[in-house]
């Protein structure tokens, strides 16, 4: 169950001494232009903050909404192959919004899984998707009114964004007018579902990567 908006602003104004996790728009960013649903700006957070949580300290917001900026889309990471425009897509935090070559202690990749056109039976599709917490009852995975996406992003969308060295930028991988998950202006906002945390090598080895993945299930989108 989603808290009250004044608690969620109380509750990240306690972590400024430690950073604050909300962050404003800037002046400069492009601003998105369409909505689908509702994007909550002021539930903005910063990557760099819920690294520094890691996977334990993140499960605090379990159940809550955040919104997110700075993604770069990868493509399907689930898909329900029985009905059209159901799939999970998959986002890693851009270079704007976490440093890759600057990693926290637990934590040296970030990400977030959009469960598209999800309901309640998303109960059955989570633990093949988080290996450490997630919420399992149908009742709190229920959002009313739904959000539902009629372009059909988990077709046409492929996810390959990539980033381009000479230019320093991120280089779309298809046109935004073919599929919006590529926009710059991108934002998601939803309720925090569950959380992945892969660990790529062995704990031992030095250069183990850490890649902590939030699963989201949407309330609104803009770009």
């Amino acid at each position: 169950m989603t808290l009250p908006k004044t608690r969620i602003s109380q509750m990240f104004m306690s972590l400024a001494g430690a950073g604050a996790l909300v962050l404003a728009l800037s002046g400069c960013e492009p601003k998105p232009k369409h909505e689908i649903g509702k994007v909550e700006y002021d539930k903005l957070v910063d990557w760099r903050e819920l690294a520094k949580l890691g996977p334990q300290g993140v499960r605090k917001y379990l159940g809550q909404t955040l919104t997110f900026k700075d993604l770069k889309s990868h493509g399907k990471g689930q898909k329900d192959e029985s009905r059209q425009n159901v799939c999970k897509e998959d986002f890693s935090a851009t270079k704007k919004g976490f440093d890759w070559d600057k990693p926290e202690k637990d934590v040296d990749g970030m990400g977030i899984g959009v469960y598209i056109n999800f309901g309640p039976e998303l109960v059955e599709w989570l633990p093949h998707a988080a290996n450490d917490t997630f919420l399992t009852l149908p009742e709190v995975l229920t959002v009313n009114p739904p959000l539902v996406i009629q372009d059909d992003i988990c077709g046409k969308c492929k996810g390959r964004s990539h980033w381009n060295p000479d230019r320093e930028e991120y280089m779309p991988g298809q046109p935004v007018e073919e599929c919006f998950l590529e926009s710059p202006a991108l934002h998601i906002t939803g309720r925090l579902i569950g959380i992945n945390w892969n660990k790529l090598r062995g704990m031992d080895n030095p250069k183990t990567n850490k890649n902590m993945m939030l699963l989201i299930q949407p309330t609104g989108i803009s770009w």
